[in-house]
Order: C-alpha cells, then structure tokens, then sequence
C-alpha cells in the first residue's frame, strides 16, 4: 500500500513539474506576463554615481501618452551616489522625479517628447504640489507631439506640460 501511495505521489509531482505554466523563472500566464512588461513601461530607475553623473535614457507610457528622453546628471552635481526613480503622472504629461534631491552648482538637463497630446499650445512647468511654476511658455504642439530641450532642472519633483 506505501509503495502505491509513494508511487501516485511521485507520478502527481512529475505531472505537475512538467506542465507548462509551472516554470518558476517566467509568469505562469499571459495576464501576468503584461502586468510585467507594464511595469517596465511605467518607471524607470539607475543608480546614479556622484562623482561620475549619468546619461539616462527612458521611455516610458501611459494609455496613449509616450515619453521618450534622457537626463543627463553631470559628474560631481550630487552630493552622493543616488538611485534616480523616473515616472509618468498617470493622466498627465508630467514626469515624477525621485527622490527629492538638489543638485550642485550644475544643474541636470532634461530633454523630452512627449506623444499623443491633444493640445495645440502648452507651457512647460515645475508642480509643487500647490501651484505650477511655468519653465517655458507657449510651446507649439505639432501632430501630437510637444518637445522640450535642455531643460536645467536644479531639483527633482514632477516637471510636464499643461494647456
């Protein structure tokens, strides 16, 4: 009776062990593949080394609304190594920035597209929570698309562009 018991054990592992959505290195199904593969298009984060800086590079989307940039962190312009957090404010075409660092003596640059906007006419702003602070006014929003180039940006909070 054992032996029949351990036998069917043995045959259920094996069974289950090689079916298909079993495999510990991967999602086990299609719904958790793309809640994956959303959460690589939502954020985007890098160490970033004071005494080197950085280029970094991002795309990233909301809906219909993509982002496509990079920041560059020039060497010595933070005052220790940091790990740089970049998102999209859902609903917006604003960026958060993370976490909340000031820069020194030069300041990081900023240079963005974003796609899918609506608008024909938009200013460039730094949100504080309270109000917006407009960086660059009347910005052209051709065929969807609003752009913004070298951007000096002294902090991170949340930067984008409103109607």
């Amino acid at each position: 009776m054992k032996k029949l018991l351990i036998l069917a054990v043995v045959a259920a592992l094996s069974f289950w062990g090689c079916s298909e959505n079993s495999n510990i290195t991967q999602p086990t199904d299609i719904q958790n593949q793309q809640s994956v593969l959303n959460k690589t298009l939502d954020k985007t984060m890098e160490v970033v080394f004071a005494a080197d800086g950085s280029t970094i590079e991002f795309e990233l989307a909301d809906g219909d609304v993509t982002c496509v940039g990079t920041l560059e962190i020039a060497p010595g312009s933070l005052s220790r190594d940091t790990k740089v957090k970049i998102s999209m404010v859902p609903g917006e075409t604003m960026l958060a920035f993370s976490p909340n660092v000031e820069f020194i003596e030069t300041p990081a640059l900023l240079s963005i597209t974003f796609t899918g906007i609506e608008a024909n006419v938009v200013d460039f702003v730094y949100e504080d929570g309270n109000s917006d602070e407009i960086l660059v006014e009347d910005i052209k929003v051709k065929n969807g698309k609003a752009s913004i180039r070298n951007i000096e940006l002294w902090h991170f909070s949340r930067f984008g562009f409103t109607k």
